[in-house]
């Protein structure tokens, strides 16, 4: 009879040791919740391709290319920017080929972005009806050359209003502080 009474001794220690431990395992969670994961699952994730010009003050400037979201928050675009203008009867352009790397956030229905980092090369030049040959490109990009990242401040924000978005296309309608706004359709890569 003794060995039957032990067990059950046994069994109810062991219950209430399981009991207690269950209760200290929640007052833990209770007290320490998990904190709220930095991954971002908006639609905007992922890789678009944008194609767009506009003119201003005689000059207008070509931007194409591709844009990588990230859930982290951070995103890369890589593309050409081409800028055309006419002087003395001549169509000139210069095309810069660039690398950049920010942050982006949503906020209700605009896209913030930050850009911390910026490379452009020159990598196209037709001016006065002459178009440069790649030898000379190359010289050109191995000298302080100006280029686009070297008008912008370091780590400038910019605002997007998202007019339209479905899960292959968002319009964004860009506020332009240096004239009117303007619209950049994105398309979502396969």
């Amino acid at each position: 009879m003794r060995a039957v009474y032990e067990k059950i001794l046994d069994w109810k220690k062991q219950l209430s040791f399981a009991v207690v431990l269950g209760l200290i395992v929640s007052l833990i969670i209770w007290w320490n919740p998990r904190s709220a994961s930095d991954e971002r699952t908006d639609d905007i994730v992922g890789r678009w391709s944008f194609n767009y010009a506009r003119t201003q003050s005689g000059l207008t400037e070509v931007i194409k290319g591709k844009t990588t979201y990230y859930s982290t928050g951070k995103y890369n675009v890589i593309g050409d920017i081409t800028y055309q203008w006419l002087q003395d009867g001549h169509q000139n352009s210069l095309t810069y080929r660039t690398d950049g790397a920010g942050s982006w956030k949503i906020y209700d229905k605009n896209l913030i972005i930050s850009l911390e980092d910026m490379k452009s090369n020159p990598i196209k030049m037709n001016v006065s009806g002459k178009e440069y040959s790649d030898s000379e490109m190359a010289i050109l990009r191995s000298l302080d050359f100006p280029s686009p990242e070297k008008t912008m401040a370091k780590g400038k924000s910019q605002s997007y209003v998202i007019n339209e978005q479905s899960e292959k296309q968002i319009i964004l309608e860009v506020d332009n502080p240096y004239g009117d706004n303007f619209e950049i359709i994105m398309i979502k890569d396969e």
